[in-house]
């Protein structure tokens, strides 16, 4: 992917506005976005942390809500197992 070949300085001056663009589509319907979608934004936010580590903790918290509120939705309504 593309981004494990950012630097730090490139990573942390697009972090923000790429996690906002990349859960935006990661929080649709699975009509809209397909489970192999979203499990390429989940590779791309993980490779994020390893290039900007330092730069993704001002992000984890609101991170971490959207995630947590998306599995329990999904475990809730059984649906896309494959992401639980």
């Amino acid at each position: 992917m593309f981004v494990e070949h950012m630097t730090d300085d490139t990573a942390a001056k697009y972090l923000q506005s790429s996690l906002d663009i990349l859960f935006n589509i990661f929080i649709k319907s699975e009509e809209e976005y397909p489970p192999a979608l979203k499990e390429g934004i989940l590779d791309v936010i993980k490779e994020f942390i390893g290039i900007s580590e330092k730069e993704f903790k001002k992000y984890f918290g609101k991170c971490f809500k959207i995630l947590l509120q998306y599995l329990s939705n999904i475990l809730n309504k059984n649906i896309n197992r494959t992401l639980d």
